[in-house]
């Protein structure tokens, strides 16, 4: 068996929805970065690697409408300042 699906990893962050109201938060495998973008937080394995994933916690939407920045810069700033919540436990 794949030792991947006993060590269950957290999602990453890998942007935010573009359809309007923009308040949903899509995931990437943190282990071979496959997008989540089809089942979101139903994948309880990614479907490339096998990795494990731990969604407890883990929130798939933003509270407010997220006004996508112009600025390349800031948008990737947004995502990282997710990641670290996420990491740190601090999400929902």
């Amino acid at each position: 068996m794949n030792k991947s699906c006993h060590n269950s990893l957290k999602p990453i962050v890998e942007d935010i929805s573009q359809w309007v109201p923009c308040t949903e938060i899509l995931y990437k495998c943190p282990k071979c970065d496959t997008s989540f973008r089809i089942l979101g937080s139903n994948e309880r394995f990614c479907h490339m690697c096998g990795q494990k994933i731990d969604w407890e916690g883990i929130p798939t939407h933003l509270a407010e409408s997220y006004q996508e920045s112009d600025d390349y810069n800031e948008h990737k700033k947004f995502i990282q300042r997710l990641n670290e919540q996420i990491q740190k436990g601090k999400s929902k």
